[in-house]
């Protein structure tokens, strides 16, 4: 049995795992992330509890997979912007 690479939210991956993933990358690259998420779920098949595709784990894996240096991501095709501009127009007068 091959050795576990990495594992994420009890799921163990090993090399057959991740060279999908980076064949995914490569065939979907210029479709971004998201959809490379959305292929990762949909071949295995990750669900949540309520019948939903877990693309918000499946994104947060490849970033961690980026991070380890398993894979090489494409960039984002937006501009990471958690920070709200604040507003002052609700503040009662």
């Amino acid at each position: 049995m091959e050795p576990i690479l990495f594992r994420y939210r009890g799921r163990d991956l090993r090399a057959e795992d991740i060279a999908f993933i980076r064949a995914s990358i490569v065939a979907h690259y210029a479709r971004g992330r998201s959809f490379i998420a959305q292929v990762l779920c949909e071949h295995w098949a990750w669900r949540q509890p309520n019948g939903g595709y877990k693309w918000f784990a499946a994104r947060d894996l490849l970033l961690r997979l980026e991070e380890a240096g398993h894979i090489t991501l494409p960039p984002r095709k937006t501009v990471k912007n958690n920070r709200a501009e604040p507003r002052f127009d609700h503040i009662p007068r």
